[in-house]
């Protein structure tokens, strides 16, 4: 689904461009709900160029912002329904640099670079037919994280060590994963490297969580390997003995992968990916292509 400036235009509060930065405020008009965001300007003086603009927003890092921020509010406050909803946006790949020119942006330029901006928190909203608003059901995904809140100091340590723990399952965690890591990982709780010199979690040390707070943790974690694009047989090994170790049944276990890789889908028809787009990324996420018809009408039925 193409978005257009019309289509959103009455959701931005603010838009400002500074240094070739266009940061966005996109506001609810019902609600004082705000959510922001940010995107390069391009100057597009050529169709090639529109092209590679377009192409360089890439599905993957919006999946992975979006992750981000349920994990930083997760982390940092315990609350998924925050007022204000903040992207941390440095694992977003640079678009590509305006060519040297001393003439100002366009307003259609200006516009694209708003665009994108939307684009990249586009699963807060929906579309209903003509504009795009913001989304105000919550999905079970969204239910399961506010009715079982992480807000104990320890609870919310175990779970960035276990997500810490999950990145750097093969030994080797990248420049890019760390980087995401760092964008919801709060001071009191510690830096990836501090995480990573404790003892590796046991049954005893999560034994001791709040037994709340044992779905939220599976669901969070296979939400973040979900949008590693490629899972590897090692992250599935370490998902499945958390599983145990939270002493979940397998019926809920299932259901809470269910939830994981329909919130992936989600994210991705709110963003306006195309069939094609979506068959691509049910493989990816192995994920059944009937099932995912199915999260595709039951996100388009909630948000109708």
């Amino acid at each position: 689904m193409e978005v257009t400036y019309n289509a959103i235009k009455h959701l931005v509060y603010r838009e400002k461009e500074t240094d070739g930065t266009m940061f966005c405020e996109f506001k609810d008009p019902d609600s004082e709900n705000i959510i922001k965001s940010q995107a390069r300007v391009n100057r597009i003086d050529t169709k090639d160029k529109q092209v590679e603009h377009v192409v360089h927003t890439q599905a993957y890092y919006f999946f992975r912002s979006t992750v981000m921020e349920t994990l930083y509010k997760v982390l940092g406050t315990g609350v998924i329904g925050n007022t204000v909803r903040q992207v941390v946006y440095r694992i977003f790949p640079s678009s590509p640099a305006p060519n040297p020119s001393d003439r100002p942006y366009t307003t259609y330029e200006l516009q694209q670079a708003t665009i994108e901006a939307f684009k990249r928190v586009s699963s807060g909203f929906y579309f209903d037919g003509d504009y795009w608003r913001i989304k105000r059901s919550m999905s079970p995904f969204e239910e399961v994280l506010d009715k079982n809140p992480i807000v104990k100091k320890y609870d919310r340590k175990v779970l960035a060590q276990m997500l810490v723990e999950l990145a750097n399952v093969d030994g080797a965690m990248t420049p890019s994963e760390r980087n995401f890591i760092d964008g919801f990982l709060s001071a009191d709780i510690g830096s990836i490297n501090s995480l990573l010199a404790e003892e590796p979690l046991s049954a005893v040390d999560i034994e001791e969580i709040s037994p709340n707070v044992r779905e939220s943790f599976l669901l969070l974690a296979w939400s973040m390997a979900l949008t590693d694009k490629k899972m590897s047989a090692q992250e599935k090994s370490k998902l499945n003995d958390y599983a145990v170790m939270l002493n979940l049944s397998a019926k809920r276990i299932d259901e809470l992968i269910t939830m994981a890789k329909d919130n992936i889908v989600e994210m991705a028809v709110s963003s306006g990916l195309d069939n094609a787009a979506l068959n691509q990324l049910a493989a990816n996420i192995e994920m059944n292509p009937d099932d995912m018809r199915r999260a595709k009408i039951r996100y388009e039925k909630r948000t109708s």
